[in-house]
Parts: structure tokens; sequence; C-alpha cells
């Protein structure tokens, strides 16, 4: 059968020995919701519990172990407690507890399996049950992704001579994905404090600037903002802050140029020591980078004969494609009527977290919206009290020309 060739990219030779190439495909998308109900006990050496002001969940970078068709993850979720005591002033205890989330895949028959996991603590309450005892309630929300290596397999099958088959194909995008994590990064900050004053409160984030792909893996560059707050018989409590730059090395598959990265981190550990030369803050950070590009992948779009009639069969398959991949931020203003503020009120400290919903493309652009929520610290002289609020966020993430269909962000 004579077929025109039309605006077909190219007609080759076919090779009628087995013929197979991999693609990268989506193997999970899935959403689990872990429930959290924990009791806890204050340490001796803390004070007892007068009134809780805020729980504030820190996620750390799970590991990770992947079967063929499944993908499970384990980490700890640290809990940061800021209380009122007995005397009226502020202090703090830390708690951890372990998790675990599995997922099943989608998807049967794929090998060397890429898997992501995103974390959002939702509906945090903590509860004062004894003067040295607490209960904390709430759910993890968890995304779990994966993607996964199929093989694409081409064969004919002809009696006698074969000069007149020929194969038709194109080019056509295809995602690579690959990540990897460093979790060596240890970082110290040594601070003067004054005589009588200590550090009541400390907590850091982690700000990745740049992300650059070598053939050796993802180069980040970035700084851990470390906050703390001190206070003292004689003076109230005070914020304080402190960048500590950082160079950290994730390992990663990258072969080849056109490569565009991300990354983030996570805080996994920090402590405070007094020392001949003041105290001494030591923060450990686990560092995730991710790489991706599209690349182009030769698929066959016909089998004919120029002399014959011939059956042929295709399977069909969505390939996925990288539309924007970077750091993005956004600047924030806005106000909030909050009821039961005394005139004499003062702003100690505030603690906000973002979280993305969803990604729309919007005159050429893509946005990124969702919601930031602030959780204020203030007190009329030591009666210290906490309020929240919470207002949407919409950042502009670059040039588009099609709908995004997914996206994933920290």
């Amino acid at each position: 059968m004579e077929k025109s060739l039309g605006n077909i990219i190219s007609t080759d030779e076919i090779v009628f020995a087995p013929i197979s190439q991999s693609f990268q495909l989506p193997a999970c998308n899935k959403s689990v919701v872990t429930e959290i109900a924990e009791d806890f006990t204050l340490p001796d050496y803390l004070p007892e519990i007068r009134r809780l002001l805020r729980v504030t969940p820190v996620i750390s970078i799970p590991s990770q172990y992947v079967s063929g068709n499944m993908a499970e993850f384990s980490g700890n979720l640290n809990w940061n407690i800021l209380y009122v005591c007995g005397e009226g002033t502020l202090s703090e205890a830390s708690f951890s507890s372990p998790y675990e989330v599995s997922a099943d895949f989608d998807e049967s028959d794929i090998e060397d399996t890429v898997a992501f996991i995103e974390t959002a603590p939702e509906n945090i309450s903590g509860k004062v049950t004894a003067p040295r005892k607490l209960n904390i309630r709430g759910r993890l929300y968890h995304t779990v992704k994966a993607y996964g290596n199929r093989s694409a397999s081409e064969y004919t099958a002809i009696d006698g001579d074969a000069s007149h088959i020929k194969k038709l194909s194109k080019i056509v995008p295809s995602l690579k994905l690959v990540s990897g994590v460093d979790n060596t990064v240890e970082l110290s900050e040594n601070i003067n404090l004054s005589d009588g004053e200590n550090i009541i409160s400390k907590r850091a984030s982690v700000v990745i600037n740049e992300a650059i792909p070598s053939e050796e893996g993802i180069t980040c560059k970035g700084s851990v903002c470390l906050n703390f707050i001190t206070g003292s018989e004689n003076k109230k409590a005070s914020v304080h802050e402190r960048n500590i730059p950082f160079l950290a090395y994730v390992p990663a598959d990258i072969e080849g140029d056109a490569w565009e990265c991300r990354a983030y981190g996570k805080i996994d550990d920090i402590e405070s020591e007094e020392t001949e030369n003041g105290t001494n803050i030591r923060v450990r950070v686990s560092i995730v980078g991710e790489a991706q590009r599209n690349q182009p992948c030769r698929i066959t779009t016909d089998v004919f004969s120029t002399k014959h009639k011939a059956d042929t069969s295709f399977s069909e398959i969505s390939l996925p494609c990288s539309l924007s991949i970077g750091h993005f931020n956004f600047a924030h203003d806005g106000s909030a009527e909050i009821d039961g503020l005394s005139e004499d009120a003062e702003i100690i400290d505030v603690h906000t977290s973002a979280r993305a919903e969803k990604v729309l493309l919007e005159n050429g652009k893509y946005i990124l919206l969702g919601k930031c929520k602030y959780s204020i610290l203030y007190g009329p002289g030591k009666e210290y009290s906490v309020r929240e609020t919470e207002f949407p966020f919409s950042c502009e993430l670059g040039n588009g020309t099609e709908a995004p269909k997914d996206f994933s962000s920290d």
C-alpha cells in the first residue's frame, strides 16, 4: 500500500531487529493523610506550663525506600512548644516524633524510579493536660509523586524482501528528572548575650539563592536564617536574627547540558551551648536538589509498505514535559484587624509560613497562588499572647504559553 508522506519529519529504512528506548513517565501522584495524636511530658529541667502560646511543627526531609511498585518514606516531626511558665516568663520545649508514609504506584513495568514527597501540616493544635504534660493533634497532608523509566519496544516482522518497508518518525520532547539529598551541612554561629540574658526560643529556616548544575551534581548556594528570642528577669523578651551563608553539594546523575535546577532545605536539628566565647548555636541542615530538562526523543509514527497492504499496531502514551523551574521570591504587604490587643501591646516576634495551592497561566505568565500564615507573639508587660492571621499571596514565575497540569513547590 502506497502512502503520501505529507509533512512527516523523516522516512527511514526499517531496522528489523527489535528497537527499544526508555521514557520517564509519571508512576504515582497521590495524597496521603497522616493523623497526629501525641502526648508529651516536659523534662524536669523545664518550668511547668501555665499557658500554651504556640505549637510549631518542623518537618525533616525523610529517608525513602523505593521498591518495584511502592515508595516508602520515614522521617521525624520536630515540635517547638512556646509557652508561659508560672513566673509569667517565656519558655520553650522541643519534642520529636517519627512519621511514616507509603504510596503504591499506578504504573507497572517501570525502572529507575525517582520519588518525591511534599508534606504540609494542617489544623495543628495543642492542649495542656497537666502542668507538665500536653497533647498535640492535627494532620499531615502528604503528596507523593514518582517518575520511572518505561521501555517502549518496536518490532517488525516480514517474510521475504524488506526493501519496500518504510518507517515514519518524528522528534518529541520528553522530561528527564533527577534528584538527590545532601544531609551533611552543619553550621554554627557564636553570639554574645548580656549578663543574665538567656535564649528562650530558637528556630531557623533555609533560603536557597542559587542551584547550579554540573556533571558531578547540583551546587547550592544559600543561607540559614537563624531567629532566636532572648530574655532575662529584668529585661523583656526580644528577637535577634543571624544569616549564616553555606555552600552545599547535592549528588545527582546529570549528564549533558540544558539542565535547570531547584533546591530547598530543611532544619534537622538546632542546639545551643554556652562556651568561653559566648553562646554557640549549631544548626544541621539537609538540602534537596532537583534537576530536570526536556530532552529530544525520536518516536515512530507509522510503518508501511510501498508495495503491499500491511497491518500496523501502536500504543500511545503521554510524555510529561517541564514548563518552568527555579527559585522565586515575592513581597507580601497587608494589614489585618486583630481582636483582643490592648493599646500597650508590643509585637515581639512574627513566625510566617507559606503554602502554595495552584499555578495558573494568566496573560502569558505563570502565577503561583497560595496563602501566608502569620503567628504574632506580643506582650503588654510580661503578659505574653499569640494571635494568628492569614493572607493570600501571588507570585509570578515567568513567561509561559501552555497551562500546567501539575506543579511541585516548597
